[in-house]
């Protein structure tokens, strides 16, 4: 059982980001909850299926689809599982923390949103997209983090105290989860992102977790970062389905609307 999967919380969510939230579901457009929170219950799917025109459901890791799915669209992915009490750093890892450290770097704790957020929105800014979230908005879901104990905000500060990189820590009662990292671009090449995920790790086991999901396998460059950290490579799905009933009237739809040519 997740922690997130309470109503309350989830109401916050569709507060904050101004979803619709109809008890056990989102109803979003363009949105993809797992940047409003990676433990949203997606495997809640409503009786009365045709009031929605599709159904995406993103399961957990190690889950076993039921046999009630077979009928849906079927993807395969991956997550990478670091185990922390047993990882072992790959040469790559010890080397770029080691520059970290020889730069200065250090992580810690911190609650400082507002030196936080332009790295994290630089990142998008960078790929030409816009940020999934407000500054207000993070801060404000982090705000229900920190008052329900399930999560925190790691900083790499630089010798001077300028704010450079950061991860944003959820905790359940299994496991460990990454959710929301970023690096300001120029402090890349000291390994900044290696030292915060490693103190990331050490986190999680001073959490009593054994399980980190570093959720970083289905992305090719993110899935090689995270081999650095001898993971556990994991099986999830990607299941959707889209309503008869929707089907129906879009067939009939672009009928009517060839009938008029």
């Amino acid at each position: 059982m997740l922690i997130f999967q309470k109503p309350e919380f989830l109401e916050t969510c569709a507060e904050i980001f101004k979803l619709s939230f109809e008890g056990s579901l989102f109803v979003r457009k363009k949105i993809i909850a797992s940047n409003v929170c990676p433990l949203v219950p997606y495997g809640i799917v409503p009786d009365k299926f045709g009031l929605y025109a599709q159904i995406t459901i993103v399961t957990p890791p190690r889950y076993t689809v039921p046999e009630r799915f077979s009928d849906w669209t079927r993807e395969e992915r991956h997550t990478n599982i670091i185990h922390t009490r047993s990882c072992e750093l790959h040469r790559g890892a010890v080397r770029n923390i080691q520059k970290a450290e020889k730069a200065g770097i250090t992580v810690e704790p911190s609650e400082d949103i507002g030196a936080f957020y332009p790295i994290f929105r630089a990142m998008f800014d960078l790929q030409g997209i816009p940020a999934p979230a407000t500054e207000e908005q993070l801060s404000q879901l982090f705000a229900v983090i920190r008052r329900e104990k399930t999560g925190e905000l790691l900083v790499a500060r630089t010798p001077d105290g300028r704010t450079v990189g950061g991860q944003m820590l959820l905790y359940d009662d299994q496991q460990g989860h990454a959710w929301i990292n970023a690096t300001d671009h120029d402090y890349l090449k000291v390994g900044t992102n290696y030292l915060v995920f490693h103190a990331a790790i050490q986190r999680v086991r001073e959490h009593g977790l054994d399980e980190f999901d570093a959720r970083m396998g289905s992305v090719e460059r993110f899935d090689a970062f995270a081999q650095n950290f001898s993971p556990e490579r994991v099986s999830y799905y990607r299941l959707q389905k889209i309503s008869p009933l929707f089907c129906n009237n879009l067939v009939r739809g672009v009928f009517s609307r060839n009938m008029l040519r």
